[in-house]
């Protein structure tokens, strides 16, 4: 799958100084495919990030093309996504405007803690957030419908495929793991608004 990023908005709803226009490649399988922007004709301001092979052995890439302010304006731009291994070539085009809501939305990925940490004390709720443009995206926790503020959030994390990641985590005490407590990640983001995820803590099938 191929699938065309552009950057959010601004706060005041304008575009960046710099449009950065990315080209995702996902779920591809021989390696490697070969990203080209309009067929070959765009080289200045590309960067290709490297290839990673996902868990279910899968490959992904992405293509990044930083383009100055203003240079956008009347052009169009495609990336060209050849696949060697069956010699098919997939071409999207970026629209025209330059300050668009991503293709892709940020993904939240909740987990909880295993009953061995939680009874060593160590047992924490992790939320990561992972996607395109996180800079200026949050990251707030209920405990049972209710605010909290004992959290941890690493800095923003940027990834060797052109995504980013951002890693925030709560703690929970045994009492929370037998009451089964409910953990709510909200995310704010710029371009995408509000993103929530819920997960309960289990007293039950978790004790090994």
């Amino acid at each position: 799958s191929v699938f065309p990023l552009v950057p959010c908005c601004t706060q005041t709803g304008s575009a960046p100084p710099d449009t950065s226009l990315a080209c995702l490649v996902t779920g591809y399988l021989p390696s490697p495919v070969i990203v080209k922007w309009n067929d070959g004709k765009v080289t200045q301001g590309v960067k290709d990030f490297p290839e990673v092979t996902m868990s279910d052995g899968l490959h992904t890439r992405s293509s990044l093309l930083i383009l100055p302010d203003r240079s956008r304006q009347g052009d169009t731009y495609q990336c060209d996504v050849t696949h060697q291994g069956t010699a098919k070539t997939v071409s999207k085009t970026f629209p025209r405007e330059s300050c668009l809501r991503s293709l892709i939305d940020p993904t939240i990925y909740l987990t909880k803690p295993s009953y061995e940490d939680v009874i060593k004390n160590s047992g924490h709720v992790t939320c990561l957030l992972l996607g395109y443009d996180l800079a200026a995206s949050r990251i707030a926790w209920k405990v049972d419908g209710q605010v909290s503020s004992a959290v941890k959030t690493e800095p923003l994390k940027k990834n060797s495929n052109g995504t980013t990641s951002l890693v925030s985590s709560h703690p929970v005490s045994l009492a929370q793991w037998g009451q089964g407590t409910e953990f709510t990640c909200k995310v704010t983001t710029p371009c995408c608004g509000e993103l929530t995820q819920d997960i309960t803590m289990s007293n039950t099938g978790d004790r090994e």
